[in-house]
Formats: structure tokens, C-alpha cells, sequence
């Protein structure tokens, strides 16, 4: 949880949770079919995502002028 986004140092916890996001649905992406690990690997992406992307734009800052990259590689 981050208690601050305008606080440009606790809201790199934000580009934290999108990047642990990508992480996690890339290893869900290249795990063989039927491996155990992918639904874990799938829920903690949208986890992480559910978390960090509604703070990708906004009106701070110190959290718009980065998040919105780490957004994009997340879902492209």
C-alpha cells in the first residue's frame, strides 16, 4: 500500500508493483502449458497491476513523468 503518490519517493512502490506485474505475467507466458506455477504466476500480475495502474496518470508529478512507461510495458 502506498500512503503517499505526490511523495516522488514513496510512490516508486507503485513503479515497483508494475514492474513485479510484468514480471509475473511474463513468467505465466512462458511457463509450459499445464505448469502449476501459471495461475500463481497469473494472479500475482494482476495483483501488482490491480494495485499500481490506477495511479499511472494522475495529476502528481512525481508519479506521472515515470509510471506511465512502466504502465505500457506492462500491458503491451
Amino acid at each position: 500500500m502506498v500512503s503517499d503518490s505526490s511523495d516522488g519517493f514513496i510512490a516508486h512502490l507503485h513503479g515497483l508493483n508494475l514492474s513485479r506485474a510484468w514480471t509475473f505475467r511474463r513468467l505465466a507466458e512462458v511457463l509450459p502449458a499445464g505448469d502449476p506455477r501459471v495461475p500463481v504466476a497469473w494472479q500475482a500480475a494482476a495483483h501488482h497491476a490491480g494495485a499500481a495502474l490506477p495511479h499511472a496518470t494522475g495529476d502528481h508529478y512525481m508519479v506521472d513523468h515515470w509510471l506511465a512507461a512502466y504502465a505500457v510495458q506492462l500491458l503491451s
